[in-house]
């Protein structure tokens, strides 16, 4: 019977890490033997507090109760293994061992709902806000400078300036960037607003910028692999008008996702 419980501690284990607020990030970017034991390690912990709950619920609760002139039975063992007893399925001993089973599977598997409504509060309160995916992501992304850059300056409406292993230049908005998944952040795409786009020197690698997309009466969106960006950094502005005297600098744009609002610098 015991031997049983590991398949639904197992199964308890999984869906607990996919609807777990930290857990299931985490878990995006782990792969291999490390996700199994991740899995493997929330079914234990769901296992805990189900047989913590049980326990207690079978200890302190009555058998029953009489609620305006009706017997409620509480003790839920005793019940289904007396529904096995009266199909005839097995003995009291077994039934009583089936009822047992039953009731630590059930509440295995919504002790995961428990873990989730726990983290979401504690992570609510630590970070005061209760969007708390975002502050969640970019801890996870820490690890990752490039990851890190791109996903802080699609929330902090930054402009960022990619490099690309084909000596291209972008200048532009994060739009969207990939959150962490099992594929790993290096082979996801980017979209990027941009606003001005050159290209390296092959010699100097000196930054000469050809178009400027304020100049299109319409928001231009780009997609670029992730893996085919050498550098990024945030756009500084006062930089690039010293190092690019010759030129205006284009007029600043603080782009959200679905709109695009141009505001002249001053």
């Amino acid at each position: 019977m015991l031997f049983l419980l590991i398949f639904p501690v197992l199964v308890a284990g999984y869906r607990a890490s996919l609807i777990h607020p930290v857990i299931s990030l985490a878990n995006a970017r782990h792969q291999g033997q490390r996700l199994y034991l991740s899995s493997a390690t929330m079914g234990l912990k769901c296992f805990a507090l189900a047989g913590l709950v049980v326990y207690c619920l079978h200890e302190f609760l009555p058998d029953a109760i009489n609620l305006w002139g009706w017997h409620l039975p509480l003790s839920l063992a005793d019940y289904i293994g007396k529904s096995i007893v009266l199909m005839g399925v097995a003995s009291t001993e077994i039934a009583m061992n089936w009822a047992w089973f039953i009731l630590l599977s059930a509440a295995t598997w919504f002790a995961g709902d428990l873990l989730r409504i726990r983290a979401y509060l504690w992570q609510a309160l630590w970070h005061g806000t209760w969007n708390i995916k975002v502050p969640v992501t970019g801890k996870l992304l820490a690890d990752s400078p490039m990851d890190y850059l791109l996903f802080k300056a699609m929330h902090s409406r930054r402009a960022v300036m990619l490099s690309m292993n084909d000596r291209k230049v972008y200048v532009g908005y994060v739009a969207a960037c990939a959150e962490p998944s099992q594929n790993g952040g290096a082979y996801q795409e980017v979209t990027l607003v941009p606003m001005m786009s050159g290209y390296r020197d092959k010699q100097t690698l000196k930054i000469t910028i050809t178009t400027y997309y304020e100049d299109a009466n319409e928001s231009v969106e780009l997609i670029v692999r992730q893996d085919a960006i050498l550098s990024a950094g945030e756009f500084n502005w006062e930089a690039f008008e010293k190092l690019q005297p010759r030129k205006p600098a284009p007029t600043r744009v603080h782009i959200g996702r679905n709109q695009r609002r141009r505001t002249p610098k001053s």
